[in-house]
């Protein structure tokens, strides 16, 4: 224990084995053996990190006490040294990323190689799960992943790079193809076989392609993947040659844009019924919720363009914005960069969130699992959830009332021009829905909640304190 407060082993971190984190209550703790110790040790001496530290690309840390490392032994004997990072408001994973913020975090990534090739060292992964966000602003995390560089020897992480950065931002770019549920399917990523299927001839005739796809093919099938063999240590390459290579890689990376089209709700916040007037209105509800509660964190649910999101942002701690639309979290996800530091979009179905998965479905955690929110924001999204969805509507408010204590939700009635799209080419009947089955839901769930009309459209928000 340390504190009073019992160390626990934290689920997703046992792939390395001279490293890894454990909590103590909300305290983050990591661990280094000798070796990684005494690598982190010449690594900040180089002052590799600091320098890292101050432009905010790597997680603050700080030493704990002997007696605090003696604890962490406990749970991991081989420990000699522990740091301890600041808590992150809320934990995302690569298959969540909208492609600018999985752009933003493989460029992060080949900075750091570069500024550590530099200094005589090398990452030993270079995994997306190594990164987490502030917003949308990138900041890595595994202090533990620095290894000391071979005269000779390649990038060991250059296929993992490619696997599970590059790789799934060709496919979008080149192809259109959403990357998110090929990322949450697989922990290692895309392999090459796979990719080279998706891409068209004409795409792997680029020369970044060339090199990082095909060839690689050839190589993976004829004598192994050369960057992935710890036998080739001393195959005689360069350090010149490894900083050009990422160096190739940030101009490839850099020069990538989304080829995903948004859906027909793209725009659904500008083409819909809502007047200035209800916007307006709307808007200053969003901020007279968010100023009473000050919730420390907000999710925003179906957040579409974003603008509600934002607006959340000025008085929460932190927003994360969901929205299944690929497309439009990127937008927004470029909207907000360099602007307020505490909204995250994430491309998230709510119909199908992020799920527990991984080594023994404990690997990565689901959505849910990692920070309930404070509030939670249902704009314009309930009837999608019972018409498209097919979800009854108290079932849909009662997992709103779990989700947080604080819920503010839209009804759009069945006259509006934006049910009656969605209603428009259904051949099935869908769910009672109704405003009377709403306040029923919400009297059964909540203790309190108030009406807001939005103007002269006949849409109404509901703000409601749960039991």
């Amino acid at each position: 224990m340390i504190g009073g407060e019992p160390l626990r082993r934290e689920s997703g971190s046992f792939r390395d084995p001279s490293s890894g984190v454990v909590w103590a209550g909300g305290r983050v703790l990591r661990h280094l053996d000798a070796e990684a110790a005494a690598t982190f040790r010449a690594v900040e001496a180089a002052g590799v990190l600091d320098d890292l530290a101050r432009r905010g690309a790597v997680v603050g840390w700080q030493t704990v006490s002997p007696e605090e490392v003696d604890a962490v032994r406990a749970l991991a004997p081989r420990t000699a040294l522990v740091l301890e990072h600041p808590t992150l408001p809320f934990v995302s994973y690569p298959y969540e990323w909208p492609f600018e913020m999985l752009r933003a975090a493989a460029l992060l990534t080949l900075d750091i190689q570069a500024a550590a090739l530099a200094a005589g060292f090398t990452l030993r992964d270079a995994s997306p799960y190594n990164v987490q966000f502030l917003g949308s602003r990138p900041i890595f995390i595994d202090l533990g992943s620095f290894d000391r560089y071979r005269e000779g020897s390649p990038w060991l992480a250059y296929t993992q790079f490619c696997r599970l950065f590059l790789y799934p931002l060709l496919v979008d770019a080149l192809r259109g193809v959403p990357y998110h549920g090929l990322l949450r399917s697989s922990v290692d990523g895309l392999d090459v076989a796979r990719v080279g299927r998706l891409l068209r001839t004409r795409d792997k005739l680029r020369p970044s392609v060339f090199r990082d796809v095909v060839v690689q093919g050839w190589l993976e099938r004829w004598s192994g993947t050369l960057a992935g063999r710890e036998d080739v240590a001393g195959a005689g390459i360069e350090k010149r040659v490894l900083l050009r290579l990422v160096d190739r890689l940030r101009t490839t990376v850099t020069g990538l844009r989304s080829g995903v089209a948004a859906s027909h709700w793209g725009e659904y916040d500008e083409t819909s019924a809502y007047t200035a007037e209800s916007r307006a209105i709307k808007e200053r509800v969003v901020d007279s919720v968010v100023s009473a509660t000050q919730p420390p964190l907000v999710w925003d649910l179906g957040c579409n363009t974003g603008r509600f999101s934002v607006a959340a942002a000025r008085g929460a701690g932190t927003v994360v914005a969901l929205d299944a639309d690929a497309a439009v979290v990127n937008r927004l996800a470029v909207a907000v960069r360099g602007g307020p530091g505490n909204l995250l979009p994430l491309v998230v179905d709510v119909l199908d969130p992020s799920p527990d998965q991984g080594w023994a479905g404990r690997e990565r955690r689901a959505l849910a699992r990692r920070g309930r929110p404070d509030l939670v924001l249902c704009l314009g999204l309930l009837h999608h959830l019972v018409v498209h969805g097919q979800i009854p509507l108290p079932d849909v408010i009662g997992w709103l009332a779990d989700l947080g204590p604080e819920l503010l939700v839209e009804f759009v009635p069945t006259d509006d021009p934006g049910f009656r799209k969605l209603v428009r080419w259904r051949l099935t009947a869908h769910h009672d829905y109704s405003a009377a089955g709403l306040e029923a839901a919400l009297g059964e769930h909540f203790t309190t909640f108030s009406r807001t009309a939005l103007g002269s459209s006949d849409r109404v928000l509901y703000a409601a304190t749960s039991r």
